[in-house]
């Protein structure tokens, strides 16, 4: 929020529907349905009325902070556009002009604005920058790459960061003091995601280069390389005894793979479309995807019942044999 600039009625509106996502966790739809009278002084403090699904509406007391920027906006709009109780809270532009129109922001108007501006307050400016969560204030900057930072990751005890960028190379920080302990620059192409072993020991990065790359956290040793084939890996993750790397490819295969030998455990193609984050592009991946496959749920329940996985394919060739000779009585 701290990055947005308020001197223009188009940055005050942005910032105050990232405000409003943030300090009432609304869906982007109740957002956009907005209108000036659903903010309202109910006595002690202000409320925000919200249309949701199936017609329900819910009031929302509003912290003094969004309080506070939400009245700053209505008096602009009211000089702008004049008073009207009845108008959408929130209104689209006249093209890339900062001229406000009467039309509602629609869900995918606040879906894109949203989008650019975490685009231009995350990583572009080549920094990491750590927050308190408490109070927002900033704690440490973490200068050092020469291009967009993509990922980040903590350690157990979130004393180590590291950071990957399009720069082609990860960067392992000290946290309370904001030093770079190795530059890990292997990968020949944009580093797209990283992490961090449980343990601490073990940093792994995800590259368009088509491989993952797993370091020594300690001396910046290169361990083993995990190479995809022509694929660009788009996502990495330690499962959580830190025996195992998970690699996701940008054409929806998924590889696990022993971090202390670099073998290939096993590969397989996900059924539906890997996860992807709406903002970034990138997708996350999680053990529990792999969990969530319908045929290993079946090859875990047959060992439960003590039956051999590799027969269960000639049980469903019986059954759709069977089935097939039934006739209708």
């Amino acid at each position: 929020l701290q990055s947005i600039d308020t001197s223009n009625i188009i940055g005050l509106r942005d910032k105050c529907i990232i405000a409003i996502l943030i300090y009432t966790a609304a869906r982007i739809g109740a957002v956009s349905k907005l209108k000036v009278n659903d903010l309202y002084d109910a006595g002690d403090q202000f409320c925000l009325h919200f249309l949701d699904k199936g017609g329900k509406s819910r009031e929302i007391p509003v912290q003094h902070d969004l309080q506070t920027l939400l009245y700053e906006y209505q008096r602009s709009i009211d000089t702008l556009l004049g008073p009207n109780d009845h108008r959408p809270l929130f209104t689209t532009t006249i093209r890339r002009s900062r001229e406000l129109t009467l039309r509602s922001m629609t869900t995918n108007d606040i879906g894109h604005m949203v989008k650019r501006r975490m685009k231009s307050a995350g990583s572009e400016d080549r920094t990491a920058i750590l927050w308190n969560a408490i109070d927002g204030k900033q704690l440490t900057q973490f200068v050092g790459h020469i291009d967009a930072v993509t990922s980040i990751a903590f350690n157990s005890d979130s004393k180590v960061l590291v950071t990957g960028s399009e720069d082609h190379t990860a960067l392992v920080w000290n946290c309370e003091t904001g030093k770079r302990l190795h530059t890990l620059k292997q990968h020949t192409g944009q580093v797209h995601s990283v992490d961090i072993s449980p343990d601490g020991h073990l940093v792994v990065a995800g590259s368009a280069d088509s491989s993952a790359i797993i370091w020594n956290q300690s001396d910046g040793r290169v361990e083993q390389t995990l190479v995809h084939g022509s694929d660009e890996v788009e996502a990495v993750t330690f499962s959580p005894d830190g025996k195992t790397v998970a690699t996701a490819t940008d054409r929806g295969f998924i590889a696990l793979w022993n971090s202390q030998s670099g073998t290939l455990v096993t590969r397989f193609k996900f059924e539906q479309r890997p996860l992807v984050d709406k903002f970034r592009g990138k997708m996350r991946l999680k053990f529990s995807d792999y969990l969530q496959q319908p045929l290993f749920k079946q090859k875990r329940r047959a060992h439960r019942e003590g039956f051999h996985p590799q027969n269960l394919l000639r049980c469903r060739k019986t059954e759709s044999t069977c089935s097939r000779q039934r006739t209708p009585t």
